[in-house]
């Protein structure tokens, strides 16, 4: 093999694991990548956070709220704000977001209606 070879594998498997993965027990879920989709994100049975895959403010349960680029929404659950701030700044983007909360033991399944209404 040359050298070349070598190292355009060594670049693919490099960038091939950059990518964040789907969430997990799931297959592909394309509306992820879809602006303006509508997220409901769960602990256990009670929903803690509606958000939309957009830009805009997010609402504290706690108080406040923070600008953010890629998601929108509303926490609902004083309990949960302190850990969704974490898991949002650690976040690349909207797909990050969601492998993260599912790793972390919320549920997300798409919404019917907006962000906070």
């Amino acid at each position: 093999m040359t050298r070349v070879a070598v190292l355009a594998l060594l670049l693919a498997a490099a960038f091939g694991g950059c990518r964040p993965a789907e969430p997990e027990g799931e297959g592909p879920v394309p509306a992820l990548s879809r602006s303006g989709s509508r997220w409901q994100v769960s602990r256990g049975d009670k929903p803690v956070f509606a958000m939309a895959n957009e830009g805009g403010k997010i609402q504290w349960a706690k108080g406040g709220e923070t600008e953010h680029y890629f998601v929108s929404g509303t926490v609902s659950d004083t309990r949960e704000d302190a850990r969704l701030k974490q898991l949002v700044r650690q976040s690349r983007h909207f797909r990050d977001l969601v492998h993260r909360l599912n790793r972390a033991g919320y549920a997300v399944a798409p919404a019917d209606r907006p962000p906070g209404t």
